[in-house]
C-alpha cells in the first residue's frame, strides 16, 4: 500500500469498512473523526432518540427569555435567504409536480371546511381573476353544445353498481360527477362524456387526460 493510499483512505471503528479520508468527518482542523459520517449520523439518530425529552428541555430552556432573540434572528434569515428559499422551491415543485398535486388533493378531501373557506376567501380578494376561472368553464361547457340528462347520476350510478369508475371502491354517499375527457383538452358536455368517480379520485385526475391519469396511477401501461 502506498503512502498515498494511507493519506487518502481510513477504516472506520464502527463499521469497519476503508473508505476515502473525504467520507469521515472534520474533528479538528488537520484530524478526521473515528468513525465514517454514516456511523457517526447514525450515531446521533440514535443518541437522539434515546434523549429526546431532555434535549427539548434543554432547547426550551435556552429559549426562555430569548424568545425575541430568536423571532428576530429568524426574521433576518428569512430575509437575507429570501430569493433563494423561493428558487429552492420552485426547483423541488417543478421537480415534484405530481406528488405536490396528489397531496394536495388528499389534502382538500381531509379537510373540505377549510378547502371551502380557503376558496371563499381567495376569491373575496381576486374578484375579477375569479369570475374570469367562471366564465372561461361556462365558455367551454356551452361551446360542446352537448346535452346532459336530468337523470344522468342516477342512471351511472346503477351502471357503475354504485362504484368509482377510477378506483373500483364505493362511490358512499360524496361523489363527483366527472367529465371522462376534461372541457379543459375539449371533452364533451354530454352524458357520454360522464362518469361518477370518489372525491379523491377526481379531485387528482383534475384537467388531466384519462390515460395520462391511469398511467400514472399504474393502471396502464
Amino acid at each position: 500500500m502506498s503512502k498515498a493510499d494511507d493519506l487518502g483512505s481510513k477504516v472506520c471503528v464502527k463499521c469497519g469498512v476503508k473508505k476515502d479520508i473525504s467520507a469521515f468527518g472534520v474533528h479538528s482542523p488537520g484530524f478526521r473523526r473515528a468513525d465514517c459520517l454514516v456511523c457517526s449520523r447514525v450515531r446521533g439518530a440514535k443518541y437522539h432518540a434515546a434523549n429526546k425529552d431532555a434535549i427539548n428541555t434543554k432547547k426550551a430552556k435556552a429559549r426562555e427569555g430569548n424568545e425575541e432573540y430568536h423571532r428576530e434572528r429568524g426574521r433576518r434569515y428569512y430575509q437575507e435567504n429570501h430569493a433563494e428559499r423561493l428558487a429552492k422551491n420552485a426547483e423541488w415543485r417543478a421537480a415534484n409536480l405530481g406528488r405536490l398535486r396528489q397531496a394536495t388533493a388528499a389534502w382538500r378531501v381531509r379537510h373540505p371546511d377549510r378547502q371551502k373557506a380557503a376558496e371563499a376567501a381567495w376569491r373575496a380578494a381576486n374578484p375579477w381573476i375569479a369570475r374570469v376561472v367562471s366564465a372561461n368553464r361556462r365558455a367551454r361547457k356551452l361551446a360542446t353544445q352537448g346535452i346532459v340528462s336530468s337523470g344522468i347520476v342516477a342512471k351511472l350510478f346503477a351502471l357503475q353498481r354504485g362504484r368509482c369508475a377510477c378506483c373500483g371502491e364505493k362511490l358512499g354517499s360524496k361523489y363527483h360527477l366527472d367529465h371522462v375527457m376534461p372541457l379543459a383538452l375539449g371533452g364533451a358536455h354530454d352524458d357520454s362524456n360522464l362518469q361518477l368517480l370518489r372525491a379523491v379520485c377526481n379531485l387528482r385526475k383534475g384537467a388531466k387526460h384519462p390515460v395520462e391519469y391511469m398511467q400514472q396511477r399504474g393502471l396502464l401501461i
